[in-house]
């Protein structure tokens, strides 16, 4: 990447920014719990799914940030 030109970098991070949007799709509608959790412990991540299994309540900005010891 570093030839790259100004025009080429941004249609790379174009297609870059599409391709995460496909897969956060991918993720958010699963009906599989998905998570991902920080080396600290911390959520970085969850879908519906998974927010609405540890309570009815709640929604996946409840979760980012926090701990498994926040909601056990």
């Amino acid at each position: 990447m570093p030839n790259m030109k100004k025009e080429e970098l941004i249609a790379e991070l174009e297609r870059m920014k599409l391709r995460e949007m496909r897969y956060r799709i991918l993720l958010d509608d699963s009906s599989d719990a998905i998570f991902s959790i920080s080396h600290k412990g911390e959520y970085l991540y969850a879908n519906r799914q998974f927010a609405s299994g540890l309570d009815d309540s709640y929604v996946p900005d409840d979760i980012i940030g926090k701990t498994i010891w926040d909601f056990f």
